[in-house]
């Protein structure tokens, strides 16, 4: 655990976003469930569609328990969340695509493994860029 208070206050908001994060995570892998086996939706497509739910749930957990509120408007706050968040799917898509046909793991178990990679990296971006006043 960090001992100075900033790094504690950092470490804290860190683990409360990877938590929210793995909320709404599950929330886009059940959609992602849903398209692929359910409606047979191509992966491709399915990927980038369930991350952009996750993102929308993750977005308003985020804003309401972690960062709550800069001095953005939610329109503001939510495009420059979203910006973020298509370069992340793109990752993301980009990831399993790699993890799917060129390394053959499991569709599920690559999304898994890519978002964790991910994770930590989109929770500085967001605190820096989105939440911060700064940037407005």
């Amino acid at each position: 655990m960090p001992t100075s208070p900033y790094l504690h206050k950092v470490f804290q908001k860190l683990l409360t976003f990877l938590v929210a994060g793995g909320a709404a995570f599950f929330v886009g892998l059940g959609f992602l469930y849903v398209m692929r086996e359910l409606l047979a939706v191509p992966y491709l497509v399915a990927v980038p569609l369930s991350a952009l739910i996750a993102a929308t749930t993750h977005y308003e957990i985020t804003r309401r328990f972690i960062f709550h509120r800069s001095a953005k408007t939610w329109l503001h706050e939510y495009i420059t969340f979203m910006s973020v968040t298509i370069f992340v799917i793109a990752l993301i898509t980009l990831g399993v695509y790699v993890g799917v046909e060129l390394l053959h793991i499991n569709l599920y178990i690559s999304r898994i493994l890519v978002s964790a990679v991910i994770a930590v990296a989109s929770f500085f971006i967001h605190e820096r860029f989105t939440f911060n006043s700064k940037h407005s």
